[in-house]
């Protein structure tokens, strides 16, 4: 959403915060991103990239799990909500070993969709590729009225 509010020149003004409030409009978090950098988003983007596309026989989804196993991904599909789960515990220090840093942590993802009514919800495929989780979820099969024939 592109930002309709006019631009000042703060230079003359005792803070900055006052056209900054502006950053609030498209994203509660963009001041502290602005502040702080790179290690504001490590903190403030939990939700990976997912891309939906739809043919005529299928909608396909492609999310983006790095560092996820197959084990730590779980897909439902039920009354036309697609959720994706994944969640990876931290690593635990071996046993006799001293942590001179240690930055990986526990973390879990959920993302939700909902789709269209005309999907099969028995007939999904799913499987990851390099941190890309590849979803198929198959449309129902049109069916076609059956002439009855009158005696």
């Amino acid at each position: 959403m592109p930002n309709t509010m006019e631009e000042r020149s703060t230079a003359m003004l005792p803070t900055r915060l006052v056209n900054d409030a502006r950053l609030f409009n498209d994203d509660p978090f963009a001041f502290i991103r602005q502040q702080f950098g790179r290690a504001a988003n490590d903190y403030t983007n939990t939700d990976y990239p997912v891309d939906v596309h739809e043919s005529e026989s299928a909608v396909m989804v492609e999310a983006e799990l790095p560092g996820f196993a197959n084990d730590q991904v779980e897909v439902t599909l039920e009354q036309g909500v697609l959720t994706i789960h994944a969640k990876r515990e931290a690593t635990q220090r071996p046993e006799g070993t001293t942590t001179h840093v240690s930055q990986r942590r526990t973390l879990e993802v959920t993302r939700r969709f909902t789709m269209p009514s005309t999907l099969d919800e028995n007939n999904v495929d799913a499987n990851m590729q390099n941190g890309v989780l590849h979803l198929t979820l198959h449309k129902k099969e049109e069916v076609k009225p059956r002439r009855i024939e009158v005696k």
